[in-house]
């Protein structure tokens, strides 16, 4: 806060995931013989954006033999239909609506659901 014109401003960006409110206590003296005093407390609330992408998390059912990038998987032909191939976490660190996510396969990959 510049101490002449009480003009509060930011000396570092702000990130809702680090912190998500800051409170400030302002304090004011005059220059009287006998100095008279103020304070006042200031909140601030900081408002997330979507500045974070969704993370996918895979593992494939160990059962199979898959690639060291876990991107390829060794499925039998034979394999029950009923059992799962992977299992597919996805994580946003935004919050609210931001960090809320769809999962979906493109249409043309078949027999996946």
């Amino acid at each position: 806060m510049d101490k002449t014109t009480g003009i509060l401003t930011l000396t570092h960006a702000l990130d809702y995931e680090q912190h998500t409110s800051y409170q400030l206590k302002i304090h004011v003296q005059d220059h009287g013989r006998n100095p008279l005093t103020d304070t006042c407390m200031v909140n601030i609330y900081v408002l997330d954006q979507n500045d974070h992408p969704p993370s996918i998390q895979m593992k494939f059912n160990p059962m199979f033999e898959y690639n060291h990038e876990g991107n390829m998987v060794y499925v039998p032909e034979s394999f029950d239909i009923n059992l799962p191939i992977a299992f597919v976490n996805v994580y946003d660190q935004d919050s609210g609506d931001n960090g809320k996510v769809n999962r979906r396969k493109k249409e043309e990959e078949f027999y996946f659901e």
